[in-house]
């Protein structure tokens, strides 16, 4: 049967809750040679990595470079995107999921701005953005 098949990738995935980002990045790697890039289990990959992608081990984005905070974003946004199909609406998952977006976009606006690689007026079109976001999620852990 089908489902039997999957069941060994069903238990490393539990296995892999407990494991660093690395090795996540190392198990969606291999899951999408098999996976459309939107199956549930990709998509939980891609939550768990966004969670962690960047942050110190105090929980902080400050010492993440651009390129790090780039991947994160990227990472949120597509996970973002499957949302508004299989699940649109506000719910906790989707406010969380903001929140990590608008803390990624502001951080990595301070850099780029900092570095002088985006102007003033990208730079406020990066913090009206992040404001955005972080309203939406507020909306959305109120539901």
């Amino acid at each position: 049967m089908k489902i039997k098949m999957w069941e060994p990738l069903v238990e490393a995935l539990g296995t892999f809750k407990s494991t660093g980002r690395t090795e996540k990045e190392a198990l969606m790697s291999q899951l999408l040679l098999n996976f459309h890039p939107n199956h549930s289990m990709v998509i939980e990959m891609k939550l768990e990595i966004a969670n962690k992608l960047g942050r110190d081990e105090n929980g902080s984005l400050d010492n993440t470079n651009p390129k790090e905070l780039e991947k994160k974003k990227k990472v949120c946004e597509d996970i973002l995107g499957v949302m508004n199909i299989i699940y649109p609406g506000r719910s906790k998952y989707r406010g969380l999921l903001l929140h990590e977006l608008g803390d990624t976009v502001l951080g990595l606006a301070g850099k780029l701005y900092n570095n002088d690689d985006i102007t003033k007026e990208q730079f406020t079109d990066e913090l009206t953005n992040c404001k955005d976001f972080l309203n939406e999620g507020i909306d959305c852990l109120l539901v």
